[in-house]
């Protein structure tokens, strides 16, 4: 026999459904773990560990404001998990509830994922999760379709990212549009986006690349921003083994990509955009060897003055599993009275942009 664990930690976790009216609604919140924690790179039902003497539904409201910034109602314990792991015995309590408001954020976790229960039970789960799965399983089997307690209403969570577009902005040579379905195509498009652009990058390479190295990123929170910017790194040459999340909190990571960069931020939290300046964003979106990936860039106005590639990620109506991606070659610098020289130059990115990605991943092609 093996050795008896050395401890007992009691977690309280939540199955969090997305209640009717929420841009997920059906859907269950689920969280992954980061990188060098217990079981890391696991999917899990979303929670954490009680402190001695915590109420579990508390500790449970503590945990998810703490590692996803989201508010959830209706907490009702759904089922218990017990493992025994080598190092210490876990007792897991699950409740279900509501998200009822919050945007979610990555704080406390490598990445989150709204899924359809059945996309839950296919998942790899921690041993101590079986107990919930079993009783999910048995949900997807009758075609229950849970409905929230009274008063656990989807309050909104702010207005979706790019929903405005700033003025003068333009799309010379048309916008591109997919409709990747699930994470595996909507890394495949990121891959394809990625390696187009180090083609280009090292094409051009000593001199200034011909199109902005700058990608804004809009999209509604699990919109996938950070799983297309998965991709896009492994295209643009980022080793598999180096983990790329959203740098909520340091605001921008750097990943080598040798003999590029890639340089990926998330300005969700910026405050002020002096701040950007004291990052030295200016050295990093003039870098002829580099790639400025940046998620929430409306939090920037100044940072979209230059031209720059647009990338919009929008839910599908009436089918979640769906995006629509959609790739702009932004010129909001230029106005009426740009000269000749800015016009042909504007010419040949406009060239350069429909020559490089026009043809990829034609089978994810939106529908006209």
């Amino acid at each position: 026999m093996g050795a008896a664990p050395t401890s007992r930690v009691v977690v309280a976790a939540g199955l969090i459904r997305a209640p009717e009216g929420h841009p997920a609604a059906g859907r269950i919140l689920m969280s992954q773990r980061l990188a060098g924690a217990h079981l890391a790179g696991a999917w899990e039902f979303p929670g954490g560990k009680l402190e001695l003497g915590e109420d579990p539904r508390a500790a449970l409201a503590r945990e998810l404001r703490e590692e996803l910034a989201i508010e959830v109602a209706g907490a009702e314990i759904y089922a218990v998990g017990h493992h025994p792991y080598p190092q210490k015995d876990v007792i897991l309590l699950v409740y279900e509830c509501w998200h009822v408001g919050g945007d979610p954020q990555a704080l406390g976790v490598a990445a989150f994922e709204w899924l359809t229960p059945a996309e839950v039970c296919a998942l790899p789960l921690p041993p101590a999760d079986e107990e919930v799965v079993a009783r999910l399983r048995g949900e997807v089997a009758r075609g229950a379709r849970p409905r929230p307690p009274e008063g656990a209403r989807w309050t909104g969570a702010g207005a979706g990212a790019g929903a405005e577009a700033e003025a003068g902005a333009g799309a010379p040579g048309g916008a591109l549009r997919w409709e990747p379905r699930g994470l595996a195509q909507t890394h495949a498009l990121g891959a394809a986006l990625g390696a187009a652009l180090r083609a280009h990058l090292l094409a051009c390479a000593p001199a200034r690349p011909a199109l902005p190295t700058l990608i804004a990123a809009r999209g509604d929170l699990g919109a996938g921003k950070t799983s297309l910017a998965q991709g896009l790194a492994r295209g643009l040459g980022v080793p598999g083994e180096r983990y790329v999340n959203s740098p909520t909190f340091a605001l921008v990571q750097t990943h080598p990509a040798p003999p590029l960069e890639l340089h990926h931020a998330d300005l969700y939290r910026l405050e002020d955009e002096e701040e950007l300046r004291f990052l030295g964003f200016e050295d990093l979106l003039g870098a002829p060897d580099a790639a400025l990936y940046v998620e929430w860039p409306e939090r920037a106005p100044g940072l979209l003055r230059a031209p720059h590639l647009r990338l919009d990620l929008e839910y599908v109506p009436g089918d979640l599993d769906r995006r629509l991606v959609t790739l702009r070659l932004e010129r909001a610098g230029a106005g009426a009275g740009a000269g000749a020289e800015e016009g042909a130059g504007e010419a040949a990115r406009a060239e350069a942009f429909t020559a490089l990605f026009g043809e990829l991943c034609p089978e994810l092609r939106a529908r006209p």
